[in-house]
């Protein structure tokens, strides 16, 4: 589809219960995002 995303940082410091289940993963995935980016992959 040619479409993008963009990662933003959450808006507001609490959040609904589906979310709060989600943060975890989403920085995991972040933390494998930077490491690569860190050595030139």
């Amino acid at each position: 589809m040619g479409m993008f995303t963009i990662l933003t940082k959450p808006l507001d410091k609490k959040d609904i219960f589906i979310t709060r289940i989600k943060r975890p993963l989403e920085n995991i995935i972040i933390k494998g995002y930077l490491k690569k980016k860190e050595s030139g992959r």
